[in-house]
């Protein structure tokens, strides 16, 4: 399973991984800041929070999209509206929840993944 997620070597792992969970990490650190800020009473921590969840969002959805492209076939969102615009639009809601919600699973396995690979670098060296 974890082949098919992040790549077949560790080193293909490894390089799937560090991007997404820096980019990950720098959406929870603005979220951070946002709420230090508003307990602080700065007028700021709109954009921190906003700029944060967006990260964090956007994130998710690109660790979520690659388990929704293998459940269910589609790989571009044109497919949704090709036959119904309604049932597109609700289809579409749909998709990007759960696959917000795989990514927040993905997330989480790529992150223990990660850890993994770190740790065996740090031994072989």
């Amino acid at each position: 399973m974890i082949k098919k997620l992040f790549g077949e070597t560790e080193e293909e792992q490894f390089r799937y991984l560090k991007p997404r969970l820096i980019a990950l990490g720098v959406g929870g650190v603005a979220l951070l800041i946002s709420l230090l800020l508003e307990l602080m009473g700065v007028g700021l921590y709109e954009i921190f929070y906003i700029l944060g969840a967006a990260v964090c969002v956007i994130t998710l959805l690109m660790f979520g999209w690659a388990i929704m492209r293998g459940l269910f076939g589609i790989a571009t969102l044109g497919v949704l509206f090709s036959r119904n615009v309604v049932v597109g639009v609700i289809i579409f809601v749909l998709y990007i929840l759960l696959g917000y919600i795989g990514g927040l699973v993905v997330a989480v396995i790529g992150l223990c993944r990660f850890l993994v690979i770190l740790k065996q670098l740090k031994q072989r060296k």
